[in-house]
């Protein structure tokens, strides 16, 4: 991997959505290279941008999770993973997608069984143990937020 991370977010809601830009900005002041697609996660299909070149890809799924990605995409990904090119996130809403005959060429990327889920408002707190965690800089120590989650277990994998 390259001294600076390069890492590509995939987003959902759209590229100026508030929450992914502070995300975006984040990553930015930790000191990583941040591009955003071209297109929704919908509409992502490793040509907006393509995959080459970076270390991380971060894509959400909370908003279009009635839209299935491209097939081409889907696969870009489980490759990008599978050949240890990098490091990928992703959300929980792919189970749903996956549970619902979509997203099936992402089945080895999918963690979870679904069947089941809902939604609520939480209020997410530090542990004081975890406080100086890295991934918690800049994060507040207690934040609400009204959150779909899934019902289900664990996804059995053969290999």
């Amino acid at each position: 991997m390259s001294s600076t991370q390069e890492i590509l977010i995939i987003w959902d809601n759209s590229p100026t959505y508030a929450p992914t830009v502070a995300m975006k900005d984040s990553l930015e002041s930790q000191g990583f290279n941040v591009t955003m697609s071209t297109v929704s996660e919908s509409s992502w299909n490793n040509t907006n941008p393509s995959l080459r070149g970076f270390d991380v890809v971060i894509r959400f799924n909370g908003s279009t999770y009635s839209s299935e990605m491209p097939t081409a995409g889907q696969t870009a990904l489980v490759d990008f993973v599978e050949t240890g090119n990098g490091a990928y996130v992703q959300f929980e809403w792919d189970a749903y997608e996956y549970n619902n005959g979509l997203m099936q060429s992402m089945e080895d990327l999918i963690l979870f069984e679904r069947t089941s889920g809902s939604e609520t408002a939480i209020t997410l707190s530090e542990v004081s143990a975890q406080a100086n965690h890295p991934v918690l800089a800049n994060v507040p120590s207690s934040f609400g937020l009204t959150t779909g989650f899934n019902v289900g277990s664990i996804r059995s994998f053969s290999s």
